[in-house]
């Protein structure tokens, strides 16, 4: 027969279980994260931690009292572990995202806007719209949904499957423009040594990027949205924006 103290003991160890429980399960007790991001984007994400993204989240996450590991993955993987909740959040995608992935609750405020440009090497070319981009040989990376809707019906079009095909391309003058990131753009025609390449006219594009939590973090979303305001406020997230990344990855 068990005694007093045995049943007060395995009540406690019930309890203490119960607790662990609760905490990994999002009860707003949660200290560290696992995110996850797409890996193919160097600028914003890259494995030596030196992307904007990488540094808005340790700042983020830092003035929450949390912290946060940041796991690059293929674009897809990083969805579905997200949504499953394997992962705690996926901190790099487009608004809308929770219409698909019930499990997922956006964070309410942008960590920034991608900016879709054209990029060229002919002075000559300039591209103020999506009108002027027919009459040249005209290059992006497959699955861009931003640049399929608009050029649908326009003709000599090239598809390639990443950023380095894409400057390559122009490199070699196999196309006249390519529309890619701003950003991603400077960062890759460095890489390449192009820099020939310029950005031929205003962005043709916006779209902001978003983290996304599981929804068992879900109240953790304000509280993230809250923060990052008072960043651009205070002047941290220009200063993280505007940071020399030439040596990124």
């Amino acid at each position: 027969m068990a005694t007093g103290v045995g049943i007060s003991r395995l009540r406690l160890v019930i309890m203490l279980c119960l607790l662990m429980l609760s905490a990994r399960h999002g009860t707003g007790a949660e200290t560290s994260l696992s995110l996850v991001v797409s890996d193919a984007n160097p600028v914003y994400a890259n494995a030596s931690g030196t992307g904007i993204l990488d540094a808005l989240v340790k700042e983020l996450f830092a003035r929450l009292g949390l912290s946060a590991r940041v796991t690059r993955l293929p674009s897809e993987r990083a969805l579905l572990l997200a949504e499953q909740g394997e992962a705690d959040g996926d901190i790099f995608r487009i608004a809308g995202l929770e219409k698909k992935f019930a499990s997922l609750v956006m964070v309410p405020e942008p960590w920034l806007a991608m900016r879709f440009v054209a990029f060229a090497t002919r002075e000559e070319i300039t591209i103020d719209s999506w009108e002027d981009l027919p009459p040249w040989r005209v290059a992006f990376i497959r699955g861009w949904q931003v640049f399929e809707r608009h050029l649908a019906k326009a003709p000599a079009l090239v598809r390639t499957d990443d950023a380095l095909q894409l400057f390559e391309l122009l490199k070699r003058q196999r196309v006249d423009v390519i529309l890619y990131d701003d950003r991603q753009g400077e960062y890759f025609k460095r890489a390449l040594d192009l820099p020939q390449a310029r950005i031929a006219g205003p962005p043709l594009a916006k779209s902001p990027i978003f983290a996304y939590l599981h929804r068992k973090h879900a109240g953790l979303a304000p509280r993230m949205a809250k923060e990052l305001r008072r960043m651009k406020q205070d002047g941290t997230w220009q200063r993280i924006i505007n940071e020399d990344r030439r040596g990124t990855e």
